[in-house]
C-alpha cells in the first residue's frame, strides 16, 4: 500500500512540475505588467511600430489595480504617459514589472530582474574618455565643413566648402566612423564583463548604429557623393543589420525613405506607391523584398484605395509568389475581401465572424426595427469617448424595437478586433470593406467620424447625421420614432 501511495505522490509530483513548468513557458513569452493607480490617473503604455508586423503597443488605463500581460518575441521598450509625467522603460520577455503611477512621477521596479551597473547610467562620458584622440581629429574636419547659420543660429553644411573637396569631406565620415566602431568596442567590453543587461546593450548598440546611421544620411545629402549611399546600403541594409533591430527598424526604413529615395518631392507626405516603383533602383534581391514589404503596409496605414494596394500586392505576389507575408498580410487587412467588393456599389460588410452582408441586406433584415448605425473606428478617439453612452442607451431601450449597428471604417483587421473587445460590442458589429468608395459613403458626404445615421422600421433613411449617443436629443428622437 505504501509503495502504492508513493508511485501516486510521485505522479502528483511530476504532474505538478510539468504544470509548472508550462506556466512559466508561457509568462517566459510575455511581459507583465502590474499597475497600482491610486488616483486612477490615465495613462497610456505604448511602444514605437514592428517594422515586421506593423504592430504597436497601445494601451489605455485607468484602474487601481491592474495586470497586463504583452506577447513579446523579443526586447521591447515601452513609453508609459500621461499629463504629467512621460517614461521610458526597456524590457524583455520574461520580465516581470511593477509600475506605480503617482499624480506627478511613474515608479518602475523590475520583479524578477536585477539591474546591473550601466543599465541605468549614460555610457557618453566613459566613450568621450576612452574617444579624445578619435574626437579631436574629427573637431578639425567638422569645422571645415559645417558653419553656424546666423538667421536660425543651427549648424548646417557649408555646402561649397563640401563639393569644392569631396575627398577631404569623405575623411570627415571616416573619422565618424572611427568614433563608431570606438564606441561599439567599448560598449562590448561592458557587456563582456556583465556590467549591463543583454535588452540594454542591445539598446544602445541599436542607438549607436542607428546615429551613424543618420551621420551618413547626412553626409551623402550634403554632397550627393555615390560613396556614401553605397556605404549606407552596405553596412545597414545588405547586411540585414537595419531590418533586423528590435528596436528602430521602422526608423531605418522610413528614413532612407523620405530622406533619400522620396527627398525631392517630400513635402511631408511621401507617397509610397511611387516610392515602390523607385526601389530597384536602389535595391535587389532581399532587400528590395523587405522594402517592398514596408511600402505595402505603408499604402494600408495611410488609406491608400484599395485598387492601388490590392494592384500592388499583386505585383509583389508575381515577383515573390505566395509566402508567409503575403498570408499575413491578406489577413491583416482583409485584401481578398476588399478585391470582391472593390467594384460593388453597395456598402460591403463583414462581421467578426467572417460573414459577408451588404448595408442594404442588414438593413432589411432588421425591418420592423428602429435601425442606428454608428460609424467609428479604433483609432478614433471621439468615437470611442461615445461608446459608454452607446451601450448605456442600448441598455436602456434592450426591450425596445431597436437595433444599435457598429460600422468600422479601420483598414487593419487586427485592430478593429481589439478596439471592439476593448469596448465590448458584442453583436451587430462589421468592419466595413469598401469604405470610402461605395457610392453610399459619398452621396452622404461621410467622410469623417464618429458619424451616426438612422433608419425607420421601415428601411427608410430618415437621419443622415443624427446625433452622438451622449446628445441628449437622440433619446427624444428614438423616443418619437419608436411610438
Amino acid at each position: 500500500m505504501k509503495k502504492v501511495i508513493s508511485i501516486i505522490s510521485l505522479l502528483i509530483l511530476i504532474s505538478c512540475d510539468k504544470t509548472e513548468s508550462k506556466i512559466k513557458k508561457a509568462i517566459s513569452d510575455k511581459i507583465t505588467l502590474i499597475i497600482k493607480n491610486d488616483l486612477n490617473i490615465k495613462t497610456n503604455i505604448g511602444s514605437g511600430v514592428n517594422r515586421k508586423n506593423f504592430d504597436r503597443i497601445d494601451i489605455d488605463i485607468e484602474k487601481k489595480l491592474d495586470t497586463i500581460n504583452i506577447d513579446a518575441l523579443s526586447n521591447l521598450k515601452l513609453y508609459i504617459k500621461n499629463q504629467n509625467t512621460f517614461t521610458t522603460v526597456l524590457c524583455k520577455s520574461g520580465d516581470t514589472l511593477l509600475i506605480n503611477i503617482y499624480d506627478n512621477d511613474t515608479k518602475i521596479q523590475f520583479k524578477n530582474t536585477v539591474l546591473k551597473k550601466y543599465d541605468t547610467l549614460s555610457l557618453e562620458d566613459i566613450y568621450k574618455l576612452n574617444s579624445k584622440d578619435l574626437i579631436i581629429n574629427h573637431n578639425k574636419l567638422y569645422e571645415k565643413f559645417m558653419k553656424v547659420d546666423e538667421s536660425s543660429n543651427r549648424i548646417t553644411p557649408n555646402y561649397q566648402e563640401i563639393k569644392s573637396d569631396i575627398v577631404a569631406f569623405r575623411k570627415l565620415d571616416e573619422s565618424s566612423e572611427k568614433k563608431f566602431y570606438r564606441k561599439k568596442q567599448i560598449l562590448k567590453n561592458i557587456f563582456d564583463k556583465n556590467l549591463i543587461s543583454s535588452v540594454n546593450y542591445d539598446h544602445e548598440l541599436s542607438q549607436l548604429n542607428f546615429k551613424y546611421f543618420l551621420s551618413i544620411v547626412e553626409s551623402y545629402n550634403a554632397s550627393d557623393d555615390a560613396y556614401f549611399l553605397n556605404k549606407i546600403k552596405n553596412i545597414f541594409f545588405e547586411s540585414n543589420l537595419a531590418f533586423n533591430d528590435p528596436f528602430v527598424s521602422y526608423g531605418f526604413l522610413n528614413v532612407f525613405i523620405s530622406q533619400i529615395i522620396y527627398k525631392e518631392e517630400n513635402n511631408g507626405i511621401v507617397n509610397f506607391s511611387k516610392v515602390y516603383d523607385l526601389l530597384p533602383t536602389y535595391f535587389e534581391a532581399n532587400p528590395l523584398k523587405l522594402f517592398r514589404e514596408f511600402c505595402l503596409h505603408q499604402m494600408t496605414e495611410q488609406k491608400e484605395s484599395s485598387e492601388i494596394v490590392l494592384n500592388y500586392l499583386n505585383s509583389y505576389k508575381n515577383e515573390y509568389d505566395e509566402n508567409s507575408f503575403t498570408t499575413f498580410f491578406e489577413k491583416k487587412y482583409l485584401t481578398k475581401e476588399k478585391q470582391l467588393s472593390v467594384s460593388s456599389n453597395l456598402v460591403e460588410l463583414i462581421d467578426d465572424k467572417s460573414n459577408r452582408i451588404s448595408l442594404d441586406e442588414l438593413i432589411k433584415k432588421h425591418q420592423g426595427n428602429l435601425v442606428y448605425v454608428d460609424f467609428w473606428a479604433s483609432w478614433c478617439a471621439p468615437c470611442r469617448a461615445e461608446m459608454p453612452s452607446s451601450k448605456k442607451l442600448q441598455n436602456e431601450f434592450k426591450d425596445s424595437k431597436i437595433k444599435f449597428i457598429y460600422i468600422s471604417i479601420d483598414t487593419d483587421k487586427n485592430k478593429w478586433e481589439k478596439a471592439f473587445k476593448e469596448e465590448l460590442i458584442t453583436e451587430n458589429n462589421f468592419f466595413a470593406l469598401n469604405y470610402p468608395k461605395a457610392d453610399f459613403y459619398n452621396n452622404f458626404n461621410l467622410k469623417t467620424i464618429p458619424r451616426y445615421i438612422i433608419f425607420d422600421a421601415k428601411g427608410n433613411l430618415i437621419y443622415e447625421n443624427a446625433p452622438r449617443p451622449s446628445d441628449k436629443r437622440l433619446k427624444e428622437i428614438i423616443l418619437e420614432n419608436l411610438n
